[in-house]
């Protein structure tokens, strides 16, 4: 079993993020800010490939998400599970195409705030 993942790395030249389309690994090889954090609590490429969100991984892959402290992406209520708010709004954040509000540095300040929150450090390298 994973360690809880306190902390993960996210790499701007394989970043995928704006309006180009959401999946937590592209066939080109870029993660969404989710990809990597899902990459550092050891879900396989191979579910993450063309994944758009953690809500569409199988069962056995949440499960492992959740056991290396991912749990706060999702939500239970009494009929089923679901993504929280912290997976919507980093949803919201990556992939937002306004250019005025989400150039450079403010994407990356409001996504790592979302993930602090949440007991998690995210370093941004390249």
């Amino acid at each position: 079993m994973t360690d809880k993942v306190t902390s993960f790395v996210i790499d701007r030249l394989t970043w995928h993020r704006g309006s180009d389309g959401a999946s937590l690994l592209t066939d080109q090889g870029k993660r969404c800010c989710l990809g990597f954090f899902a990459k550092a609590c050891e879900v396989s490429d191979s579910e993450q490939l063309n994944t758009a969100d953690p809500g569409e991984l199988n069962a056995a892959s949440k499960k492992t998400l959740r056991d290396a402290g991912g749990d706060f992406l999702f939500m239970q209520d009494e009929y089923c599970e679901r993504q929280s708010k912290a997976t919507d709004d980093l949803v919201f954040e990556n992939d937002s195409s306004d250019v005025d509000a989400y150039y450079g540095s403010v994407r990356e300040q409001r996504i790592t705030r979302i993930f602090a929150g949440n007991g998690v450090t995210v370093i941004f390298i390249n």
